[in-house]
């Protein structure tokens, strides 16, 4: 498998960052945030080309908060600089480099949406056929991602990247994450 390289140099320019604050812009729930962005978006798009362009650009903590809705939910909200970095890494870095994904894994992947998963669960039905039993399950696996060993899920990303720029842009999200082992 040939590893990808210059993922970092070519996400980093203003268009693609304008891109990115586009499409984060309207899901952005703390609309107070997002007007104080706004109101210096362009110096505040810069800001960040900069730093990333000159690898200074470091990730704040999470405002961390408790949500009730069905249950008890931790919510990570970052501010809007954060989100279009982590956006940015993302778009530009691992969907093109993680196409290895299976294709029944729909959880929060562009374009795999409940409505896929119906038809996937649909075709699969077809194929063992109706007059069997079927069983599903469904799971979900409490703070799986701050669990899992992130030495591991680096070097397996390493596999599919050589660009250092990017490697050491994913240890720095992946190490925001470790101190939730605490809740």
């Amino acid at each position: 498998m040939k590893r990808i390289s210059n993922l970092y140099d070519k996400m980093i320019s203003y268009s693609n960052i304008l891109f990115i604050f586009n499409k984060i812009k309207n899901r952005c729930h703390n609309k107070n945030k997002l007007i104080k962005f706004i109101r210096y978006k362009n110096s505040n798009l810069i800001n960040i080309l900069e730093k990333l362009k000159s690898n200074t650009f470091t990730f704040s903590n999470y405002h961390i908060f408790l949500i009730h809705e069905k249950k008890y939910r931790i919510i990570m909200s970052e501010n809007i600089s954060d989100k279009i970095v982590n956006q940015l890494v993302s778009y530009f870095i691992l969907i093109p480099s993680l196409k290895c994904l299976i294709d029944s894994n729909i959880a929060t992947r562009k374009g795999k949406g409940s409505s896929y998963g119906y038809k996937l669960i649909n075709s699969y039905i077809n194929i063992i056929g109706t007059n069997k039993d079927i069983y599903v399950l469904r799971i979900d696996i409490k703070k799986y991602f701050y669990n899992i060993n992130h030495d591991i899920l680096l070097d397996m990303l390493k596999r599919r990247i050589k660009d250092v720029k990017t490697i050491n842009i994913l240890k720095d999200i992946i190490a925001l994450t470790s101190f939730i082992l605490l809740f």
